[in-house]
């Protein structure tokens, strides 16, 4: 047995290593416990997205930033398919295999109004850029509380197809909200 492992070895390959990318969103402290939830109008609120690339090969890589409410579809991660709503941000960058990227995503809502059951998110900042998004949300009918979220969607460029593609990864961080006084 002891001579013939080396000729097994030969004939008996190893799973070649998983390829995969990484995505993550961070709270203000670069923690899981510092997410922001209950958010008010023109207050400033900081995450960190990161991704690490463990593709075995270079990758050219898009993280998409949307807002979304109760009744927009998320991403299928059965199907592979995106979220179909437009980014209001995006990242882009370059990454060897091995490496990690993080960044500073800072937002506020900018702009809001309420109108009964209904709140309307006018305006976002993110980075300091000001996008005016018009997102309504209803009130959850068991509360006060108007729910959205923040999903940061990763793509991959695709020489084959000569585009980004998405890479059938994402984060959804829930927010909430708070009625104006």
């Amino acid at each position: 047995m002891l001579f013939a492992f080396p000729t097994m070895s030969l004939l008996i390959k190893p799973p070649a290593d998983q390829q995969f990318s990484e995505l993550y969103l961070l709270g203000a402290n670069r923690m899981l416990d510092s997410y922001p939830y209950n958010i008010a109008i023109n207050q400033n609120y900081s995450l960190y997205v990161g991704v690490v690339n463990d593709l075995g090969s270079a990758a050219y890589y898009t993280v998409y930033v949307k807002l979304v409410n109760q009744t927009d579809l998320l991403p299928n991660a059965t199907s592979g398919t995106p979220s179909s709503l437009q980014p209001v941000y995006e990242y882009k960058f370059f990454l060897a295999n091995g490496e990690s990227w993080e960044n500073h995503l800072e937002f506020s809502v900018s702009k809001a109004s309420a109108y009964a059951n209904l709140s309307i998110i006018n305006r976002i900042l993110i980075n300091g850029d000001v996008f005016n998004v018009n997102k309504y949300m209803i009130r959850d009918t068991n509360s006060t509380r108007f729910y959205f979220g923040l999903v940061c969607e990763l793509w991959v460029y695709n020489s084959t197809i000569n585009s980004v593609q998405f890479h059938n990864r994402y984060v959804n961080l829930g927010l909430n909200l708070r009625e104006q006084t």
